[in-house]
């Protein structure tokens, strides 16, 4: 904290999932791309769905394919992705290298930890009780039909209201603009991540007070 020193007041924290505490990105580009293929688009690269990533799976494949609204099309796309993804959540997905040992610290140190992502909640779910078993999280939430996903601060509002927290003493730390924003949409801490799906330059345009390389640098509270 010590090299921080705008984070003093920080008593809590909320994660992102994608580019933050996992790498997806491999698994969430296999299941975009048979999808894709499935219904004659073309296949996207790996760096092309690393900059798609963020806002949702709808959001993603309306980008991608031009199709909106309640098309029937796009609505077949979304069950067949959520069926394809589902098989293969885990294939290749990792933590990054030192998420286990800033959570376990955190824990540790009883400071409050949870996840909202803009993922489908029940592979949110999945993903955190396979890799983060022994972890304790506040909350831990997913994209949900009643909830508008980020960077809306309704999920992270509920969130503080669990935390028992006031929104200037969490910090919202994430990999994208999506989650900058959703920082600043809800009065909390803005910490960005380099290793994930977006650029430094970016996170700090929409925000970012700090940006991390590494988790240990999180350490020290």
């Amino acid at each position: 904290m010590d090299n921080y020193p705008a984070m003093r007041s920080i008593k809590g924290f909320i994660f992102d999932l994608d580019g933050t505490l996992l790498d997806t990105l491999e698994d969430l580009a296999a299941a975009v791309n048979k999808v894709l293929l499935g219904y004659g688009y073309a296949a996207k690269t790996r760096d092309e769905v690393r900059l798609l990533v963020g806002e949702g799976l709808r959001r993603l494949l309306v980008k991608v394919t031009g199709l909106e609204g309640e098309n029937p099309r796009l609505e077949a796309m979304i069950l067949k992705f959520m069926e394809d993804y589902g098989a293969c959540l885990i294939a290749t997905t990792r933590p990054y290298p030192g998420i286990e040992r800033l959570l376990g610290y955190l824990n540790r140190k009883r400071i409050p930890v949870a996840v909202f992502s803009n993922k489908a909640h029940e592979f949110t779910i999945r993903l955190m009780a396979h890799f983060f078993p022994e972890i304790s999280f506040c909350q831990v939430r997913g994209k949900m039909e009643d909830m508008p996903a980020k960077p809306d601060p309704a999920g992270v509002l509920r969130i503080l209201e669990a935390m028992r927290l006031p929104a200037a003493e969490v910090a919202f730390v994430g990999d994208t603009r999506v989650d900058m924003e959703t920082a600043g949409n809800s009065g909390t801490f803005p910490i960005g991540v380099s290793w994930g799906f977006r650029s430094a330059a970016e996170l700090r345009e929409h925000g970012a007070r700090i940006v991390l390389n590494h988790p240990g640098e999180l350490e020290g509270f």
